[in-house]
């Protein structure tokens, strides 16, 4: 199709098993994309990975170099600041780089259990947001806390869960307390160690 079309296509395989970033929601992605863009402490290491490889495939389909010297290339306008630049002179010249929103109202989700986080519905995830009002409501949506393999304690954050009023923060709660099983976690070894025990 891509041929018939005089198109230069590319396809490239990612990881999917997870969200990029720790943003899902208008607000939440931009205060990412900006963190990534100034080359921020915080920055999403697995954001800024993707940005690069995929820029990197751009430039090598625009270039014809090779895929090894664009990843090179994408890094170092990224790192030298030159991409935070470029991106500022496009919002000038479309009035300005505004302010991220902040949500008027957010709730903490907790971690039910010790353990290991072993799987993240995606799916789900995104419709969590929805109900919480994103994408309409640029405020609305979450931040999340920790990424697959991350080990965590009963009562840590795995996510903030923000929205613009009330109604739809409820909504969104309601949601996921039905639905706790977004995170699945694998029980700590000392926790398994303990079940054997009991159970010998």
């Amino acid at each position: 199709m891509a041929a018939a079309l005089k198109l230069h296509l590319r396809c490239v395989t990612t990881d999917g098993r997870q969200t990029v970033g720790n943003g899902i929601g208008p607000a939440e992605e931009a205060r990412d994309v900006v963190a990534v863009l100034k080359n921020a402490p915080d920055a999403p290491l697995d954001l800024i990975e993707r940005s690069v490889f995929l820029a990197a495939h751009l430039l090598s389909m625009a270039s014809g170099q090779g895929l090894n010297h664009s990843l090179d290339l994408s890094r170092e306008v990224l790192t030298s600041g030159r991409a935070w630049e470029q991106f500022q002179r496009i919002c000038r010249a479309q009035g300005g780089l505004k302010a991220i929103p902040t949500a008027p109202f957010h709730t903490e989700l907790y971690a039910p259990q010790d353990g290991v986080l072993m799987r993240v519905d995606n799916r789900r995830l995104a419709q969590l947001a929805k109900l919480a009002g994103a994408p309409e409501s640029p405020v609305s949506g979450l931040r999340l806390h920790l990424k697959l393999d991350d080990r965590v304690a009963t009562g840590d954050s795995l996510a903030t869960l923000y929205a613009g009023t009330s109604g739809e923060l409820a909504y969104a709660l309601e949601f996921y307390r039905a639905n706790r099983d977004i995170f699945e976690f694998d029980r700590s070894p000392h926790e398994q160690s303990v079940i054997r025990t009991k159970q010998g």
